[in-house]
């Protein structure tokens, strides 16, 4: 699975990293996040340091990808890719190398999550307008491109929102991404999430955007399988069917597989994909249970 992490400089892309990595990396609710490589690890680990002692990490000046780990009491069960852009790999025409890989990550994106600096938006809307055109064009390609066959959750996540006080500061700082929202609540096969998050020394609902993006696919993957293993079940019961003594004779003479074979066949393929899914059921579970919970 890959998440895209898309949005503008300053809006605290970085930093989330950071503190979503802290939140997770410690265990959260049974669960942990771990990087492949334990550098990045650690680096993400120094910043989010800083953050607590009120030192931010600098501005992403390139591209990053990250490849996590999703452990569920201790025992890995998910793996996935997580890339980070610098803001202006939206518009820039400095960079277009850095700005055609952000396109071919939306392009192959299995998740996206929507960064949106909540103060700057609420403070200026006006300002922004521009800003929020570019990343509603750019997610409006994105789903475009997605073939539907799997589900695409998109999150549009307001940092900086311990900032913002009252429904009116909110309301002007969710105006410039109204399209966004309305392309995504209506694109089918798209699953839509709009988060409040705080980044400082008390951070609040960090995991949200991962967790939620994640929880889609494993729920998904777990389907898969059990689609898969209904099929080789009912291939098995048809054969059993033909089941016979002059059936399995002219096998034996023939050399060819006979019909019970192919049964027993059929159902160990069937009970491998069922010790595939078996690992996913119980955290998929407490995954959405927790999720829906802290959404509540």
């Amino acid at each position: 699975m890959r998440i895209a992490m898309i949005g503008d400089t300053k809006a605290g892309k970085t930093t989330y990293m950071a503190m979503m990595y802290q939140a997770m990396v410690g265990g959260f609710k049974d669960f942990r996040l771990a990087t492949k490589d334990t550098g990045q690890g650690s680096e993400l680990l120094a910043e989010a340091w800083g953050i607590r002692h009120s030192k931010y990490p600098a501005m992403t000046s390139q591209r990053a990808l990250y490849e996590f780990e999703l452990s569920h009491q201790r025992r890995v069960f998910f793996d996935f890719l997580w890339s980070d852009y610098r803001g202006g790999a939206l518009h820039d025409r400095s960079t277009e190398a850095d700005t055609a890989a952000l396109h071919a990550d939306l392009r192959a994106a299995d998740g996206i999550v929507v960064f949106a600096d909540a103060e700057r938006f609420a403070r200026d809307p006006s300002a922004v307008a521009r800003h929020a055109r570019r990343l509603t064009a750019s997610c409006e390609w994105a789903i475009a491109q997605h073939s539907g066959g799997m589900p695409l959750p998109v999150v549009i996540a307001y940092t900086k929102a311990d900032l913002i006080r009252g429904r009116q500061s909110w309301a002007a700082a969710e105006q410039p991404l109204a399209g966004l929202r309305s392309l995504i609540a209506s694109a089918p096969g798209v699953h839509d999430l709009s988060v409040r998050i705080r980044c400082n020394r008390r951070p609040k609902n960090v995991h949200i955007p991962v967790l939620w993006c994640l929880s889609h696919h494993i729920r998904d993957r777990i389907d898969q399988l059990e689609r898969e293993r209904s099929q080789w079940l009912e291939r098995a019961g048809r054969a059993r069917s033909e089941v016979g003594l002059v059936e399995w004779a002219r096998a034996r003479w023939n050399g060819t597989e006979s019909k019970g074979d192919e049964a027993r066949a059929h159902a160990k393929r069937a009970a491998e994909v069922a010790a595939q899914m078996a690992p996913l059921q119980r955290p998929a579970m407490e995954l959405g249970r927790m999720i829906a919970r802290d959404l509540a």
